[in-house]
C-alpha cells in the first residue's frame, strides 16, 4: 500500500478479570512496526475491531538470517494494545520451501506454549499461508486449538505453483478447517488446487467510511495545491514491478495524446518504492513528467483528501488480491480504471463506476478516456456501494467464522 492507515477502530474493553471474551491470539509477519507502517497495516486494523469480540494478542515472526540476534522492532503506538511480540526466525531463501515452516514452528513453540498453558490462546487466527499459516497449524493441530487462517494474495497464487509449499499449504488447510481469503478469486484457486470447499470462505477487508467519503473535489484539489481544471488521475501503492507502473506511464502517455494540451490530464502517485528513480527517468522519456505529481507516502487522511480530488483511481497491476485501495476508492465515490487481475473482477467493472482492461497501454488509455468522458459516474451511488465494506461488517463476519470453528459447526460456502 502507498498510506499509512491510522484509522482508529471503536475503544475495547481492556482485560479484567471476568471479562468473558475468548482470548485471541493473531500470528503473522505481516504486522506493521515503527520502520514499516504500512506492513500488514490491514491485518492491525482487522484486530482492532476484533477486540470488540476477543481479548487479543500478537504474535509476529519476522523471518530473518540472523534470527538469533535481540529483536528490535517496536509497535507503533496504536497498536500497543494487542501486545504484539516480535520474533526473528530462521529463514533459509530459494532452497527452504521444505524447512522454512518447520523452522517458523520451532522458533515460536516456546512462545505459543506459554501463552497456551497461560490460557492466553484459546483461539489462534493467522495470516499467509506459508511460513506462517502451516507453522501454526503444525503446532495447535495435536492441542486441538481451534485455528483459522488468512490467505491474502501471493500465498496462494504463487506459492500453489511451488510443489513443497503447495503441499504443506494445503495440509494446513486441512488441518485448520477454516480459512478466509480476501477475495472470491483466491477462494476458488484454495478450492481448485484440493481444498474443502466448506472449509474456505471469502471475506473483504473493511474500510473506514469514516475517512472515505464523497466530498468537495474543488477543495480537495485546493488542499492539495492540485489544478483545478485538469483531469486528475490517482495512483496509490508501492513502486515495484508487480504494480506495472511502467505501463501505467505508457497508458497516461497515449491519453495526454488524445486530449488537448490544456486538458493534458495530471497523474497523483502515492506510494514509494526502488522504482521511482528509473520510473522519473521514463516519465522524462515519454514527455509527461511535468504532468507528474510524486507525493510519496502518505496517511490515510491524505489519501482520502486524494480520492475526493480526483477523477479517476488507475491500477495497472500484473497481480493483485483484491487491492483495499478499490474498497477505499468506492467508498469515496471515485471511478476505478484497471487491469483485470486478481480478485478485482468481483467489485468491476459496473457501468460509470469502473472498467477493466488488458495489460495494455492503449486499453488502459481508452478505458481512462471512456471514463472521464462518461456522464453516467454518480459519486453517491458509487460511494453508496462502497459502504457495504465497512470494518465493523468484516470483524463481525471473521468472529462469527472463528466461533464456527471454535464449536464445531459446518458451512455451506462463501
Amino acid at each position: 500500500m502507498g498510506h499509512a492507515d491510522n484509522s482508529t477502530p471503536p475503544p475495547a474493553a481492556e482485560p479484567e478479570s471476568g471479562d468473558r471474551r475468548p482470548r485471541l491470539l493473531f500470528v503473522s509477519n505481516l504486522f506493521p512496526d515503527r520502520d514499516q507502517p504500512v506492513r500488514g497495516q490491514d491485518n492491525a486494523l482487522l484486530l482492532g475491531w476484533l477486540r470488540a469480540h476477543y481479548q487479543v494478542e500478537v504474535l509476529v515472526p519476522r523471518p530473518s538470517l540472523v534470527w538469533w540476534r535481540r529483536p528490535c522492532w517496536q509497535p507503533l503506538e496504536r497498536d500497543r494494545p494487542l501486545q504484539p511480540l516480535y520474533l526473528p526466525v530462521p529463514y533459509v531463501p530459494k532452497w527452504g520451501d521444505r524447512w522454512n515452516h518447520r523452522l517458523m514452528q520451532w522458533r515460536l513453540g516456546p512462545a505459543l506454549e506459554q501463552r497456551h498453558q497461560a490460557g492466553r490462546c484459546q483461539r489462534l487466527l493467522a495470516s499467509w499461508l506459508f511460513a506462517d499459516g502451516c507453522a501454526v497449524t503444525r503446532w495447535s493441530t495435536p492441542r486441538q486449538i481451534p485455528t483459522c487462517l488468512i490467505a491474502q494474495g501471493s500465498d496462494v497464487h504463487q506459492y500453489l505453483q511451488r510443489p513443497a509449499r503447495r503441499q504443506a499449504i494445503l495440509q494446513a488447510v486441512h488441518d485448520s478447517r477454516r480459512v478466509i481469503t480476501r477475495s472470491e478469486a483466491l477462494r476458488r484457486m484454495l478450492v481448485d488446487a484440493g481444498a474443502d470447499p466448506a472449509s474456505v470462505r471469502c471475506i473483504y477487508n473493511g474500510v473506514d467510511t469514516r475517512l472515505f467519503h464523497p466530498g468537495d473535489a474543488a477543495e480537495a484539489r485546493s488542499q492539495l495545491q492540485l489544478p483545478a481544471d485538469r483531469p486528475l488521475l490517482l495512483f496509490v501503492g508501492n513502486l515495484l514491478p508487480v504494480k506495472n507502473p511502467h505501463l501505467l506511464l505508457q497508458a497516461v502517455a497515449r491519453l495526454s495524446a488524445d486530449l488537448a494540451a490544456d486538458r493534458a490530464p495530471i497523474l497523483a502517485i502515492v506510494g514509494s518504492g526502488p522504482m521511482q528513480s528509473e520510473l522519473e527517468s521514463a516519465a522524462a522519456s515519454l514527455g509527461i513528467a511535468p504532468q507528474l505529481r510524486w507525493l510519496g507516502r502518505q496517511s490515510s487522511e491524505q489519501v482520502a483528501l486524494c480520492m475526493r480530488a480526483a477523477d479517476l483511481l488507475v491500477m495497472s497491476s500484473v497481480n493483485e488480491g483484491l487491492p483495499n485501495v478499490i474498497l477505499e476508492a468506492m467508498a469515496s465515490g471515485l471511478p476505478v480504471v484497471s487491469t483485470d487481475v486478481g480478485g478485482i473482477s468481483e467489485l468491476l467493472p459496473i457501468p460509470g463506476a469502473g472498467r477493466l482492461t488488458a495489460q495494455d497501454a492503449g486499453e488502459l488509455a481508452r478505458a481512462m478516456l471512456q471514463l472521464l468522458d462518461d456522464q453516467r459516474s454518480d459519486r453517491a451511488w458509487i460511494a453508496q456501494r462502497g459502504r457495504n465494506h465497512d470494518w465493523a461488517g468484516t470483524a463481525a463476519a471473521y468472529h462469527d467464522w472463528i466461533e464456527a470453528n471454535a464449536s464445531g459447526s459446518s458451512f455451506s460456502g462463501s
